[in-house]
């Protein structure tokens, strides 16, 4: 057997970590977001807690209109009851795949149409952002 590539692994152990009094806290923006910052001690650090306040606009709410269907327990039922007295022999009469779920799939429609129409709802689309305070540790 003939060795054709040689891997080495050293593993390095170090028991100290990086510290310094010198580095300085700082909070970089780019705009006028920031309304105020401020800055809280850390117990487990010589660093601080900087706090900024933003000033960030909420959006306003849109309304959304989608299309759906009444698929309650007993519609389900009901639906289901349907699709079991289809008459699914026609669908031998059908030479390709294509025809033949199209067939499967206008007989469920119309089932579901029938029972579960569908019905244009309005949906209040409502950002969930109400202003918010980001703290960084630095």
């Amino acid at each position: 057997m003939e060795i054709t590539s040689i891997s080495l692994l050293i593993i390095m152990t170090c028991n100290s970590t990086k510290s310094s009094s010198t580095m300085i806290d700082l909070l970089l923006h780019n705009g006028d977001l920031i309304l105020s910052t401020d800055f809280i001690d850390c117990p487990f650090s010589d660093h601080h807690f900087i706090i900024a306040k933003l000033d960030i606009k909420k959006p306003p709410n849109s309304l959304k209109q989608i299309e759906c269907r009444n698929l309650s327990a007993d519609n389900i039922l009901k639906i289901n009851s349907l699709i079991e007295r289809i008459d699914f022999k026609p669908i031998r009469n059908f030479d390709n795949i294509n025809e033949k779920w199209f067939y499967v799939k206008n007989e469920i429609t119309k089932i579901m149409d029938y029972i579960a129409p569908l019905r244009k709802i309005t949906l209040k689309m409502s950002t969930n952002f109400h202003g918010m305070m980001i703290i960084y540790f630095a």
